[in-house]
This record gives C-alpha cells, sequence and structure tokens, in this order.
C-alpha cells in the first residue's frame, strides 16, 4: 500500500533536499552527527511543527518549500513507542535513540523508518535511509513553495504565565506581558454583586 511523507525546508536547500547531509552535519534526535538521514513527516502539518521548533523564532522560516514523497509501506519498519526509555522526548535527546538510527541506517534493513513524533507522540514522523539500495524507489514530487500563516510567527508569545489581578470593586483581570514588555486583557470578569 502507497503512503505519503512530507519534506518541508527553506527554499535554498532544496538542490539537497535528499542528500541527507545536513542532518548529517548536526546530528539530530534519531541520528548521530557524520551519519546522513533524511527527516520527514507523515503529513505537512506535522512538517511545519517540526521545522518551526527546530528553527525556533529567532530565525523566521520564509522562503520554503514542501515535498511530497510516495513509498510503499513495505519498505518501512517501525519503532514501538512502548519500547523506548520514559525520557525519549527528552531535550537533547537521549543517545540511545541516535544509536537505534545509526544502527537502522547501517544495517539496511528498510528504506525507511517509522518513529514518534516528540511535539505530537500520537503522530508519525520517518527516516529515510539516502544509502539504501531501494532509495531510487521512491516518488518525489516536485517542490512546492510553502508560506507560513503570519499567525504561527507572531512575535509575542506566553514568556510569562498570565498576571491575576484581583480589584475588588472591577472583578478580576487576567493579563499577559510580551517580550515587549506589552501588557494584554485576556479575561476580564466582572464584579458579582451580591
Amino acid at each position: 500500500m502507497k503512503q505519503s511523507a512530507w519534506r518541508l525546508l527553506k527554499t535554498r536547500h532544496l538542490p539537497r533536499a535528499l542528500d541527507g547531509e545536513g542532518a548529517a552535519s548536526v546530528g539530530g534526535r534519531w541520528n548521530s552527527s557524520g551519519v546522513r538521514v533524511v527527516y520527514a513527516s507523515a503529513s505537512l502539518a506535522l512538517a511545519a511543527l517540526e521545522l518551526l521548533v527546530r528553527i525556533g523564532m529567532s530565525d523566521q522560516p520564509i522562503g520554503c518549500s514542501s515535498i511530497g514523497i510516495e513509498f510503499d509501506e513495505s519498505q518501512m519498519l517501525h519503532v514501538n513507542p512502548a519500547i523506548l526509555s520514559s525520557n525519549w522526548r527528552a531535550s537533547p535527546s537521549p543517545p540511545e535513540l541516535r544509536s537505534v538510527g545509526d544502527r537502522w541506517v547501517a544495517g539496511k534493513e528498510s528504506l525507511l523508518l517509522q518513529v514518534p513524533s516528540v511535539i505530537i507522540p500520537t503522530e508519525n514522523n520517518y527516516l529515510i535511509n539516502p544509502s539504501h539500495p531501494d532509495f531510487g524507489s521512491l516518488s518525489v514530487h516536485p517542490a512546492v513553495p510553502f508560506e507560513f500563516d503570519p499567525r504561527l510567527l507572531a512575535r509575542e508569545t506566553r514568556s510569562s504565565p498570565p498576571n491575576e489581578l484581583s480589584l475588588p470593586a472591577r472583578g478580576r483581570i487576567r493579563t499577559l506581558t510580551g517580550r515587549s514588555g506589552e501588557t494584554r486583557v485576556l479575561q476580564h470578569e466582572p464584579a458579582r454583586l451580591v
């Protein structure tokens, strides 16, 4: 049965989108530095979240492209989340996860390895082994420009928890102070008359 995977990356990296060199240059959750692997997601939405988490808000994800990849399910092995250590979602990632990916790449047992997403553990990411003999069997669709909704890229974040003020004559007001120091009213509960 055919399945889909998605790569989302900065357009300037398209020429090397599937060579695994990016992950090899820095290492990742499921691979050590020097081990070539291509990270993809089961949906374009998850790929967007993974990119946002990886680059952070300091680097606006402008000029991105998505690539659809189709493969046969028989070309994939699965990592069972139930066998992972309790800290598998930790950051930085535990070394045993890199060992799992490194052994999988070296063993060439399958073209893809399905792994759980740290962001949404019930969703899946895929590792693709560019050194696998069946790598050429992937059906890679042409890249399509991808633009993030500006609301996802708003600079103001909940860097501090909402503040609650109790004003006897006016009720309760919940506020949020952003990075810029600006305070916004999130919720206003009028005073109740007894």
